[in-house]
C-alpha cells in the first residue's frame, strides 16, 4: 500500500514536469505520441497491483459488514441487521450472490414479499441458475396464493435439477390445486397445507426455535402421517434437540417412502457420524451413491470418511472400485491422484492426474500436480513451467500453484523468478509457514 502511494506521488511529479515541457512545444510536435506512450506505460504497469489492492479492500469491507450483521441479528436488532446486510449486498464481490439471497430470505421471513422478490430478481440477474433463489421466488408466490406464478418458478428450478424431490412435490401440489380450482383452505380440514407448514418450520429453524418447530410438525403429522417432507422435518428437530436415535428412526422412515431423496441419506449419515457409528455412515453413503448412479458425491463422502478414520488404503481401494463403474469421473480421478500423492506413490498418482488432464484439459489441479512432478526431474523443468503457468491462468490467486512455479524456477537456477513467485504466495497467505521456509531456501543459494 505504501509502495503504491509512493509510486502515485512519483508519477504526478513526473507528469507535471512532462506537462510543463509539453505546453512549451507546438501542438503538432512529435512529442505528443511520446507523451501518450508515457501515460499508457504507467497505467498498464500499475493496473494489476491496483486491481489486486481494490479487490482486497472490497473483500475486507464485505467481511466487516457481515460480522456487524451477525452481531446485530444475534442481539435481536433485526431492522439494523437488515440495513447492514443490504449495504453489503450492494457491493460487487465474490459474496454478493450469497448476501443477496440471505437478505431476500430475511425479508421473506418478515413477510416483506415485495422486497424479497426485488432482491431475488437482482440475484437472478447476476446468477440466473441459482436454484435456491428460484425456489424461494416460488415460495413467495405460493404464500401470496399466486399458484400459476409459483408453478412457473418451480418448473424453472426443476429444469436445472430434474431429480429435486422437494420441487417435484411442490409442483404436484400446485397442479392438484389448479386442476380442482381449490386453495389449501378448502381442503378436508381447517389447516395449512404441508408446504405452508414446511415454510413456517424452516423459519423457526432459522431462528433456532427447535421446540416450537417440533410442536408444529407433530401437530400436523396427525393429518399427514406419511408426508415425507414433514417426517424429514420432525427427524431434523429430533437431531437438533439431541435425540439421535429418534432422528435415525425418522430418517429411515422417510427413505422407505422416498428412497431417492439424497438429502435424507446425507442427514442420516451425519447423525451416525456424530454418534460414532462410522461403519453405518459409510454404508448409508454407499447406498445413496448406488441409487443415484450419476451422483459421485455420495461415494466421495464415503471415501473421505474412510480417510478420517485413518483407513487410507480402504479409501483408495473403494475409489478404485468406483472408478471401474465411472472410468472418466474427474472427481474420483482427482481424489485418487491426491491419495496416492500423500502415500508417496508418485507413479500411480501421476497416472491418475495424467488421465484427469486427458479428460479435462482445463483441470488446474492436474496441471499443477503434474508440474510439481516435473520439478523432481531436471529434464522436465521447461514442460513443468509451461503447465504451471497454465494452471495459474486458470486459478491466478492460488498460492500453492505459485509455490510450484517458484520451485521450478529455483530448480532451473532462475533465483530471481523463484523469489518473485514465492513472495506473491506469501502475500496471499502470510501465515503459511511452508511458504516462508521456501523463501528462506531460495534466498540461501
Amino acid at each position: 500500500m505504501r509502495r503504491a502511494v509512493v509510486n502515485s506521488m512519483s508519477f504526478f511529479h513526473q507528469f507535471n514536469t512532462f506537462r510543463s515541457d509539453f505546453m512549451k512545444l507546438n501542438k503538432k510536435s512529435i512529442f505528443i505520441p511520446s507523451f501518450l506512450l508515457f501515460i499508457c506505460l504507467f497505467v498498464s504497469g500499475n493496473s494489476e497491483s491496483n486491481d489486486h489492492l481494490e479487490k482486497k479492500f472490497i473483500n475486507q469491507e464485505v467481511k466487516e459488514l457481515e460480522v456487524r450483521f451477525r452481531s446485530e441479528l444475534k442481539q435481536g436488532n433485526r431492522k439494523k441487521s437488515i440495513k447492514i446486510l443490504k449495504r453489503a449486498s450492494l457491493i460487487t464481490s465474490s459474496r454478493q450472490s450469497f448476501l443477496k439471497f440471505k437478505l431476500a430470505k430475511l425479508y421473506f421471513q418478515d413477510a416483506q414479499f415485495s422486497k424479497s422478490l426485488l432482491e431475488l430478481r437482482g440475484l437472478l440477474a447476476i446468477e440466473p441458475q441459482n436454484i435456491e433463489a428460484i425456489i424461494l421466488s416460488g415460495d413467495i408466490h405460493f404464500k401470496k396464493k399466486n399458484f400459476k406464478k409459483a408453478l412457473e418458478k418451480y418448473k424453472n428450478a426443476l429444469g436445472f435439477d430434474k431429480g429435486d424431490s422437494v420441487v417435484i412435490e411442490r409442483i404436484n401440489l400446485i397442479n392438484s390445486i389448479i386442476s380442482k380450482q381449490k386453495i389449501p383452505e378448502k381442503m378436508s380440514y381447517d389447516g395449512p397445507h404441508p408446504i405452508e407448514i414446511t415454510i413456517e418450520v424452516e423459519k423457526l429453524f432459522f431462528l433456532k426455535q427447535y421446540e416450537k418447530a417440533k410442536a408444529l410438525v407433530e401437530k400436523y403429522l396427525k393429518f399427514y402421517p406419511d408426508n415425507p417432507k414433514l417426517l424429514f422435518l420432525i427427524s431434523k428437530t429430533y437431531e437438533k434437540l439431541g435425540y439421535p436415535q429418534k432422528a435415525i428412526l425418522g430418517y429411515k422412515k422417510v427413505l422407505k417412502i422416498d428412497p431417492d431423496w439424497l438429502d435424507v441419506y446425507d442427514s442420516l449419515a451425519k447423525v451416525y457420524i456424530r454418534s460414532g457409528m462410522y461403519r453405518n455412515a459409510i454404508n448409508v453413503y454407499k447406498k445413496g451413491g448406488s441409487i443415484h448412479k450419476t451422483n459421485i458425491d455420495m461415494y466421495l463422502k464415503a471415501a473421505k470418511l474412510y480417510q478420517k478414520r485413518g483407513l487410507l488404503k480402504s479409501s483408495r481401494k473403494f475409489l478404485e472400485s468406483i472408478l471401474k463403474i465411472h472410468p472418466n469421473s474427474e472427481k474420483i480421478l482427482l481424489e485418487l491422484g491426491e491419495l496416492f500423492w500423500k502415500a508417496k506413490n508418485i507413479s500411480k498418482s501421476k497416472k491418475y492426474f495424467e488421465k484427469l488432464l486427458l479428460n479435462s484439459p482445463e483441470s488446474h489441479h492436474a496441471l499443477n500436480r503434474l508440474a510439481w512432478f516435473c520439478s523432481m526431474k531436471m529434464n522436465c523443468l521447461d514442460k513443468g513451467i509451461q503447465m504451471s503457468r497454465k494452471s495459474l491462468e486458470l486459478s491466478p490467486e492460488n498460492p500453492s500453484y505459485l509455490d510450484t512455479l517458484a520451485e521450478l524456477h529455483f530448480k532451473k537456477g532462475e533465483r530471481k523468478k523463484s523469489l518473485q513467485y514465492i513472495k506473491k504466495a506469501i502475500l496471499i497467505k502470510p501465515k503459511n509457514i511452508y511458504y516462508r521456509l521456501q523463501l528462506r531456501k531460495f534466498k540461501k543459494k
